[in-house]
């Protein structure tokens, strides 16, 4: 007698098309278990793909779960389809997604964070609801569900694109900047428009549909990238994972290419061509060159990391993304903290215990718990350099954390 024979129910995980296989392998595999399980209560007691809402890719391919690069848009053709065939069969007595919200995981090393398990449908700040949170809303819920997918996959390239909308009302219509794209109507709660963004401009989306206490509505703002922003949005991309795999490494190989690919991109995008773009690849610059700094002797990649934050001070400023400030001048005097412990430098350390601990209190007054965090750890060893470079008491300074750009 096997082992789950002896129960009188049984559930077992499922993660196929995530550790392995297809999602579409799925509704085979269920109904193989059931078949060889005659009259034996079965449940789906985990399932489940990981997301980061800071990736995308559309359409999705299946990402190494491993890997560094969890797009949102996999997490969510994976649940699609692992509810849409568990609703139907009734043999099914339970069905658990794994999980609720992003978690700790020591071990872990991939997606966006290093110790994280990202399959939640909330993030681990609990306050952002991944996309697949709303494909159950419009499936579960009663109340009048609206919600446009892929709304954080922005910018993005231009051109003819799918908009999905999950909703549980009868029938919805979709414009774009005022212009009605028609109206669809679905058996499985996924409403798709085809439409066209042109590229280097802003579309307003718009899905309408009616419920009984009246219109109920989702929007979004898409800006299409000019074909030269995608190729320098790829090079971008290609650092930004590049940084990832080398902060997980000893070599300092995969850092320099990341600087490398960072430096590209901005050959291709200009401050006057897209601003916001080029400040963004410029503060990824300045934590790239940061951390390959750490691993190096010398100055010249610290002083190189905070000439890059500081252009990208140039576009991020305190009154219009005070976030985005925050994060960039915190990590000016981050850069600054390690360049003044190089040269023993008391006037720069101060500096930087004085930018670090702004970036602290705006981190701590409405930005993420994680960065208000990091930034105080940083805090911290600035106050510590601060206070062996006056003649204090306190030891050589050893550097813990990191604080990466969004």
């Amino acid at each position: 007698m096997t082992l789950r024979s002896t129960t009188d129910v049984i559930g077992y995980n499922v993660y196929l098309g995530w550790y392995s296989g297809r999602p579409s392998d799925f509704p085979d595999y269920i109904d193989g278990l059931h078949q060889s399980l005659p009259g034996r209560p079965l449940s789906i007691s985990e399932y489940g793909a990981g997301a980061s809402v800071l990736q995308h890719q559309s359409p999705p391919l299946q990402p190494d779960p491993g890997g560094p690069f969890h797009p949102e848009e996999w997490q969510s053709l994976f649940h699609e389809t692992y509810w849409k065939a568990m609703k139907t069969r009734r043999y099914l007595w339970g069905k658990f997604v794994w999980n609720m919200f992003d978690f700790a995981s020591d071990g872990r090393n991939e997606g966006d964070t290093l110790g994280r398990n990202d399959k939640g449908l909330v993030t681990y700040d609990r306050l952002t609801r991944k996309d697949a949170f709303f494909w159950y809303k419009a499936n579960w819920s009663s109340q009048p569900t609206v919600y446009i997918t892929e709304r954080r996959y922005n910018p993005r390239p231009g051109g003819n694109i799918t908009v999905r909308v999950y909703s549980n009302l009868a029938q919805i219509e979709l414009k774009v900047n005022g212009a009605s794209q028609g109206v669809q109507t679905s058996a499985d709660h996924i409403f798709s428009f085809n439409i066209t963004l042109t590229p280097g401009t802003t579309a307003f989306v718009e899905a309408c549909g009616n419920a009984s206490s009246g219109s109920v509505c989702d929007s979004v703002s898409w800006t299409a990238l000019p074909p030269l922003d995608i190729a320098a949005k790829t090079q971008s991309n290609l650092g930004a994972a590049l940084y990832i795999l080398g902060k997980r490494e000893s070599s300092t190989a995969k850092l320099e290419a990341a600087v490398a690919a960072h430096r590209e991109a901005l050959k291709e995008l200009t401050r006057e061509h897209a601003p916001f773009f080029w400040a963004m690849i410029q503060e990824n610059l300045g934590v790239a060159l940061r951390s390959l700094a750490e691993r190096e002797s010398g100055t010249a990649n610290l002083e190189a990391a905070v000439a890059a934050h500081r252009e990208a001070l140039t576009e991020r400023t305190r009154d219009r993304v005070p976030l985005d400030w925050a994060t960039s001048f915190g990590n000016e005097g981050v850069a600054l903290m390690l360049l003044a412990e190089r040269r023993g430098d008391l006037a720069m350390a101060e500096t930087a215990v004085s930018q670090i601990n702004e970036a602290f209190e705006t981190m701590r007054g409405s930005g993420p718990a994680q960065s208000a965090a990091e930034f105080e750890l940083m805090l911290s060893n600035a106050r510590t350099l601060v206070a062996r470079l006056s003649g204090g008491e306190v030891s050589s300074t050893t550097w813990q954390g990191s604080i990466s750009a969004p």
